[in-house]
């Protein structure tokens, strides 16, 4: 098992796994996210799987897939995707998806998310045609990285007055609208 990043909804499932794989940099967030979760688990027997640090660049062979492990930080600090350059899709968990997830307390600064995918198009933006990000039922094409580095570059410039609030389990937060135009 891989865990792109250290959030419950992406870890819980690591109770069905012998040992699971995550970038250090998010080892307190498992530890917290699974300790809010003992009680029940307790419960039903379950604990969760050893983790086992894993690297940008570190490639995870599948029996003829190789996954590249990319940097996402930003979303959190140890956010990673699994690039197929063979299938020419990238998994990206939370790290890249179609709407900026970064007012968490221990998210990174926005500068720091943009910086990354900029970075990510820099360095693999040729290397996949389609995002499969942990809150989709389909295939993205690649061109949301495009739309997400022009969100960033929204906010940090000030050009918010078209964001409204929406409500989200941690309170109101702003949505910041991004568009294939």
């Amino acid at each position: 098992m891989v865990n792109t990043h250290g959030h419950g909804d992406h870890i819980f499932g690591n109770v069905y796994f012998d040992e699971a794989w995550l970038h250090p940099a998010d080892n307190a967030l498992y530890d917290m996210f699974f300790g809010y979760a003992k009680e029940e688990m307790d419960k039903h027997g379950l604990k969760p799987c050893p983790v086992k640090p894993l690297e940008i660049g570190q490639v995870f062979d599948l029996g003829g897939v190789q996954l590249e492990v990319v940097d996402l930080k930003g979303h959190t600090a140890g956010s990673i995707g699994l690039l197929d350059k063979a299938g020419r899709i990238i998994y990206t968990g939370d790290g890249l998806n179609t709407h900026l997830w970064m007012q968490l307390d221990h998210s990174l600064p926005m500068a720091t998310m943009l910086e990354t995918f900029r970075a990510l198009k820099e360095q693999h933006g040729g290397d996949f045609d389609y995002v499969a990000h942990g809150h989709a039922r389909e295939l993205r094409n690649r061109e949301i990285l495009d739309w997400m580095i022009a969100g960033c570059e929204d906010i940090l410039a000030g050009r918010t007055e078209n964001d409204q609030p929406y409500q989200f389990f941690g309170g109101t937060a702003r949505q910041h609208p991004i568009s294939e135009t």
